[in-house]
């Protein structure tokens, strides 16, 4: 009977640790799909408000990594702002000022129904909504 014990004790933790590492691999597998991967959103061509200033090209990148993505939003190919998503800070506002314009981006993950998160921005300069980035 103390043999038969001391077995069913040994298969029970055995289970438990199979349980346990499986669930680490499993979370490792989601984590290296969506992690260390850099997306870039379109190019969304704006005209400035002032004459003189033309044309903005503004767009984004998302680099993300294991736990946050980096957004980094890019006006004529400058990076003027950048700040950090998180599952824990999906939504985020990054502001900057980009020749004497205030722009704001309204940042926040987005889950299409798969294993990877996409990102939105809605870029706003000097309060108006200019344009939105999915990428």
């Amino acid at each position: 009977m103390l043999v038969r014990n001391r077995w069913v004790r040994n298969c029970k933790r055995e289970v438990g640790m199979k349980k346990v590492l499986s669930l680490a691999v499993a979370v490792l597998g989601v984590v290296c799909l969506n992690g260390c991967a850099t997306t870039q959103s379109r190019t969304a061509v704006v005209k400035s408000s002032d004459s003189g200033s033309g044309e903005w090209a503004i767009s984004a990148t998302a680099n993300a990594g294991a736990m946050s993505a980096k957004i980094t939003i890019f006006i004529n190919g400058k990076a003027i702002v950048s700040g950090s998503l998180s599952q824990m800070k999906p939504r985020q506002t990054f502001s900057a000022t980009y020749e004497g314009k205030k722009v704001d981006a309204e940042c926040s993950l987005s889950n299409d129904g798969g294993m990877m998160l996409g990102h939105k921005c809605v870029i706003y300069i000097d309060g108006k909504q200019s344009t939105e980035l999915s990428f």
